[in-house]
């Protein structure tokens, strides 16, 4: 089973794997792990919103139409 921070448990799961990638993002830069989780998880969402989350993760020939 994969373990998330529990903030992210309940999203979406490629919202959730965005998320997490994210905030590993920040954490090795050094920044808290609250606010990295908080900033990812936001920031996951809004791509989620304008369409670039879905845009991923449909197959290339598709997304060339």
């Amino acid at each position: 089973m994969d373990r998330y921070p529990a903030p992210m448990r309940n999203l979406m799961p490629w919202v959730r794997d965005n998320a997490a990638e994210i905030a590993d993002a920040f954490l090795r830069e050094g920044m808290s792990e609250g606010g990295a989780i908080r900033i990812a998880i936001a920031q996951a969402k809004h791509w989620l919103r304008s369409g670039t989350v879905r845009a991923r993760m449909r197959p290339a020939d598709e997304r060339a139409s």
